[in-house]
């Protein structure tokens, strides 16, 4: 586990970095300053977790590179709040002697809350090939808001090559929530949902408040949505109060 807090006045860079904690969090950061995780040589970077977070930065602006995480149990797997910055899981593994990375698949699962959480940040998040498995009572997969900070927010969300499955009545895969301008991506993704009622692989709704014209970039391609349950479906998009889609 690494923690730190330091009023916005540091710069912390970490290099070949590997976490792995089988009861508690990963990388936790609040008010931090900057943070760069990035790879330098063979190793790459990567967490894995039980009972906790992988990732929980508050306030900080980051600029963080990792191979893979794998978080089982806790409440969320990776918590951005306030972050500026990029965050890239590539689910590519240096390969040893030099050559091709090899695939390194994410995974989260057994969480009792949404697996992946993106409030209120201008962060740039990439994600390939992370697998998010929800619980029963778990209602969203990833959850996109940034409606606690109307004016200044501009989020982007890229997710490749992913699974997200639910079993809970009224699941969603992934749930955006916009008030400013945005752009989410999702390709070559799978949506699962079985045996709840009214679930959702996409849920997408950009709200101007009255007050603000936000115009969100939602792309999608070769995905596949599949939905058990009644009332099933498979994308919901809502632009209201000079929000534009």
């Amino acid at each position: 586990n690494a923690s730190t807090n330091n009023n916005g006045n540091a710069l912390l860079i970490f290099n070949n970095l590997t976490i792995t904690n089988d009861n508690g969090n990963g990388l936790v950061a609040n008010n931090t300053g900057t943070i760069n995780v990035n790879t330098l040589a063979a190793a790459g970077n990567s967490i894995s977790v039980a009972d906790g977070a992988a990732l929980d930065i508050t306030d900080t602006t980051i600029d963080i590179t990792l191979d893979a995480i794998t978080a089982n149990g806790g409440t969320s797997a990776v918590l951005l709040d306030t972050v500026d910055g990029s965050l890239t899981i590539t689910g590519i593994g240096a390969a040893s002697g030099g050559g091709g990375g090899t695939s390194t698949p994410s995974t989260i699962s057994n969480m009792s809350g949404t697996g992946i959480v993106i409030t209120d940040s201008t962060a740039s998040v990439s994600l390939n090939l992370v697998t998010i498995a929800n619980d029963v009572d778990v209602a969203t997969g990833l959850l996109l808001d940034d409606s606690g900070s109307s004016g200044t927010s501009d989020p982007s969300l890229t997710l490749t090559n992913s699974t997200l499955t639910g079993t809970a009545a009224d699941w969603t895969g992934i749930s955006v929530n916009l008030t400013n301008d945005g752009t989410v991506s999702i390709s070559d993704t799978l949506f699962i949902g079985t045996t709840g009622g009214n679930q959702a692989g996409i849920e997408f709704v950009v709200d101007g408040g009255g007050t603000t014209t936000p115009t969100a970039g939602l792309a999608l391609d070769d995905n596949t949505i599949t939905l058990g349950g009644v009332t099933p479906l498979a994308i919901s998009l809502s632009a209201s109060n000079g929000g534009l889609i």
